[in-house]
């Protein structure tokens, strides 16, 4: 029984795990089905059993960039850069490639998890998503193409994100049909005369949390 325990722990010692090098979607899988453990001596209480947290997945950017609204330039990004001030202004291109195993509702969110630090939020704080008739954003070197409205959202600095409210639309894209095995693309544009969203976006995720910047769960 010892050497087979000796053997075990020098298998696993000597194993690696690769992480994929490109991520567009993420699963948190439940934990496996573990045991209550027994009440401590004197209690009368039990513990509880551990919570089983709801999967989720995530789909991220595969392409950013920021429009120059006042000389209509495109240049590649790796952060939200939506601004407003007098007459400068800036927004953000993103592109989506839902996988084709996304099925059912999906959700739009914006996380702001370094506020005070490379995140910043000021002004309106309130952004508007448009759909753009562009159809691949990395190669597009000037133009938006901006096209309906799909919604606006508000920061909510409690909750270190952006929230749907009911802007000049009713949100279509905070909850909406999966579009699988489709590419979709937005832009975010600023809100009032005085606003600035920045926010760096994770391109890829694994393990806890959920990424920064915008991304679609399903």
């Amino acid at each position: 029984m010892q050497s087979s325990i000796i053997a075990i722990i020098l298998a696993a010692a000597t194993g690696t795990i690769a992480a994929p090098a490109n991520i567009h979607a993420r699963c948190d899988p439940a934990p496996a089905p573990g045991t209550v453990p027994p009440p401590a001596p004197g209690s009368a209480t039990p513990p509880k059993a551990p919570t089983t947290p709801a999967t989720a997945n995530y789909i991220l950017p595969n392409a950013m960039a920021v429009h120059n609204v006042n000389n209509n330039a495109n240049k590649p990004s790796t952060q939200i850069l939506t601004t407003k001030k007098g007459n400068t202004e800036t927004s953000t291109l993103v592109s989506f490639q839902v996988p084709s195993t996304a099925t059912g509702t999906c959700k739009t969110h914006i996380n702001v998890g370094a506020l005070g630090g490379a995140d910043k939020i000021g002004g309106s704080q309130t952004v508007r998503i448009f759909r753009t008739l562009l159809t691949n954003i990395p190669a597009t070197p000037t133009g938006n193409q901006r096209n309906i409205e799909l919604g606006q959202l508000r920061f909510d600095a409690a909750a270190k994100g952006f929230a749907f409210e009911k802007g000049s639309v009713q949100p279509t894209i905070q909850t909406f049909p999966c579009p699988a095995g489709k590419t979709i693309q937005w832009e975010i544009v600023a809100v009032g005369d005085s606003d600035e969203i920045i926010v760096g976006q994770d391109f890829t995720s694994s393990g806890a949390g959920v990424p920064n910047g915008i991304y679609i769960e399903y």
